[in-house]
């Protein structure tokens, strides 16, 4: 197991360091809410994603979510994840570290045949860089998105519902990110 895990360790940090590139600042990391970085991270963690054999979706907040099922599965499902987005200047690991263990926590149950679904969340904007707000994606996935956060504007004058449709989703689905009763607890 010794051996595994180690490789686990790498994979895990490779991972960080592969979607470390994808920043809006050349020589920094940088990944605000909603922008091309944070498309590029979510086109590349779907890859990986479906690789595993999740179902992957993007809620109305922006939040990445994928779920493995196992054919025999039963119970609830365990949530795990983290943040996508960073602060200027980040770093490697800051938020998405959670993200690229919670993978490899999927491929580990996937290869015991473990029988819980786990849908792992890449929250979307967590840090609050980009309209002064934090926890936009949590509030969403909690079912405590204030509508009114809609209107505010960012630094380039574009409001939170128009970067939400620049985005290709949809402000008024915001209640279908809300995690349902069928949760056993979130990681």
């Amino acid at each position: 197991m010794g051996e595994a895990m180690r490789d686990g360790a790498v994979r895990v940090m490779e991972e960080c360091a592969c979607i470390a590139q994808m920043t809006e600042e050349p020589g920094r990391i940088t990944r605000r809410y909603l922008t091309a970085p944070m498309r590029a991270v979510h086109s590349h963690l779907r890859e990986r994603m479906e690789s595993l054999g999740m179902s992957v979706r993007v809620d109305a907040a922006g939040n990445l979510r994928g779920l493995w099922a196992p054919p025999e599965h039963y119970g609830k499902r365990l949530i795990l994840g983290s943040h996508l987005d960073s602060v200027p200047n980040g770093g490697a690991f800051d938020g998405v570290l959670g993200v690229a263990i919670a993978l490899e926590w999927v491929l580990l149950a996937k290869e015991m045949n473990l029988p819980m679904p786990i849908e792992v969340i890449g929250f979307s904007e967590e840090e609050g860089v980009r309209y002064g707000v934090p926890f936009i994606g949590s509030r969403a996935v909690a079912g405590c998105f204030d509508s009114r956060l809609l209107g505010l504007v960012d630094s380039g004058g574009v409001s939170l519902e128009q970067a939400i449709r620049d985005f290709g989703l949809d402000s008024s689905a915001m209640d279908q990110a809300v995690i349902d009763e069928d949760v056993f607890g979130f990681v």
